[in-house]
């Protein structure tokens, strides 16, 4: 017996001591089954893809990726307390994969109440699972065209028009009888419009107290609320890191971090959204292109932790055409947020509203700033504090950097073409003519330069990347040796 319990021991070492083996588990639509084990590509007996995504995602676990065959899925990803462990990440791997949230409407549950005006009452219960936020992110599409007649969660709301006066093409909403109306050519059906209604909430969901997991390659498009949305328990931590994802036309957020979760994005193309990026708690983000959105295009939301916060913004492109631009706010409970950015080109466009076309931080938020181009956009600073360094902030006279008071205000190395710099104290407003004065006041900008800028010269070599492949960021060849200019 002596001898038997050593030989036990050795082996239950032996088992113990042998790592986990890290499984691809594949997913295609067309070929797979969920009777399949999903560990092979192609079906040969029992091994073969899974069908359903989340079906794949149940079973991975620490260390394992999940291979999305490049197809539209018509569900979301749901990773909800799924995590990997520190050195084996659980991994999603789309290539390419697009995750589209919308569906056909159902002429059937429509029904008409003039010639041309339809109304429907069962998108309450769902889509909108009879919840109120939800609407407020609403929008049709009509011929593949996103229809939100000028309603978006986090930007300018338009009043609901009488249904009755609706126009071919037009939608409202009456909230007392939770019902919707639709207006086409009354010489025409409604399947001639090809009308779809996002159904899907999230496009990826991440939700609970998550660590060391990856997802990458994936698109999201066309859900009520998020492209990508991450929150953690009320009392937990969450990191999680995406590679090369897109977000395009979703009702809320291309990408929206809550809570206190730590997220790691690294190329992220979003377009057509309510917003661009909104996240609390830490951030970094690398290799953005963040264009055409509805509400923002960046917003550092206030974090709902205690403590500071710090998000990062490197080698992106943001062109600035939402409601608003930029916002950086504070904590909840005043505590300080930084917002880091270098080496980015922030383009600005006349004829848009005001908001649109400033990089804003209040309460206790502050933003430092090295090697930006910016074109046709105002800093509006009345937080903490502003640094700029390296830099080239163009436009014209309608452009202008504005501190508030108390703004604590860092710059050198600079190129301006704007119409002033001003702060409230010490009160100062500079303009060309009494740049050398300005620096004189305040010790800023001692190597900086105030001379016209081309912006069609300055902007002719900037990178419009087509896809995630590509870097994106800023040329910095753009921003002229404070000795070499003139």
């Amino acid at each position: 017996m002596e001898k038997v319990i050593p030989v036990i021991m050795c082996i239950l070492f032996f088992v113990a001591a042998v790592p986990s083996l890290a499984r691809d588990i594949y997913v295609n639509p067309d070929t797979g089954s969920d009777s399949y084990n999903g560990l092979s590509p192609t079906v040969d007996g029992n091994n073969g893809p899974m069908k359903n995504p989340n079906s794949a995602i149940k079973i991975a676990g620490p260390g394992d990726t999940v291979h999305l065959a490049k197809a539209v899925y018509n569900e979301s990803l749901d990773l909800t307390n799924k995590s990997g462990e520190p050195g084996k990440p659980l991994i999603i791997d789309g290539h390419g994969a697009t995750i589209d949230g919308c569906r056909p409407i159902n002429p059937d549950d429509w029904q008409m109440i003039s010639p041309g005006l339809y109304q429907n009452t069962s998108l309450w219960k769902k889509p909108l699972r009879e919840h109120e936020d939800w609407q407020w992110r609403w929008f049709f599409i009509f011929d593949h065209k996103p229809n939100r007649m000028g309603h978006c969660m986090k930007g300018v709301n338009t009043p609901y028009k009488d249904p009755f006066k609706l126009q071919p093409g037009e939608w409202t909403y009456r909230q007392e009888n939770h019902c919707f109306y639709i207006k086409i050519d009354p010489s025409k059906k409604l399947t001639d419009y090809r009308i779809e209604t996002p159904w899907e909430i999230n496009g990826v969901s991440v939700h609970g107290p998550l660590h060391d997991l990856i997802i990458r390659n994936v698109t999201a498009m066309h859900v009520v609320n998020d492209g990508f949305n991450i929150t953690p328990p009320g009392s937990g931590k969450l990191f999680v890191r995406f590679e090369n994802i897109a977000s395009i036309e979703c009702g809320d957020d291309g990408l929206s971090a809550h809570g206190d979760s730590t997220v790691d994005v690294n190329g992220f193309y979003s377009t057509g959204n309510g917003n661009g990026i909104c996240t609390t708690g830490i951030s970094t983000n690398n290799r953005l292109y963040i264009k055409d959105n509805v509400g923002y295009e960046i917003f550092f939301y206030r974090n709902p932790n205690p403590g500071p916060s710090t998000h990062t913004i490197t080698n992106s492109y943001i062109d600035c055409t939402a409601n608003n631009g930029f916002l950086v706010e504070p904590g909840i409970k005043g505590d300080i947020c930084t917002l880091k950015m270098d080496n980015i080109i922030i383009v600005g466009h006349t004829g848009t509203i005001l908001e649109s076309q400033w990089i804003r931080a209040v309460g206790n938020a502050q933003i430092e700033a090295n090697r930006l181009t910016v074109s046709g956009m105002s800093f509006r600073i009345s937080g903490r504090g502003l640094t700029l360094h390296n830099s080239i902030v163009a436009g014209g006279t309608k452009y202008a950097i504005d501190l508030g008071n108390d703004v604590r205000w860092q710059a050198d190395r600079n190129v301006y073409d704007i119409g002033y710099i001003r702060a409230i104290f010490p009160s100062v407003r500079c303009t060309a003519a009494s740049f050398d004065d300005y620096k004189k006041m305040t010790r800023q900008d001692a190597e900086s330069k105030w001379m016209k800028i081309n912006l069609d010269e300055l902007l002719s070599t900037t990178p419009r990347p087509s896809n995630l492949d590509k870097t994106i960021g800023a040329d910095m060849s753009l921003i002229p040796k404070p000795e070499a200019a003139k």
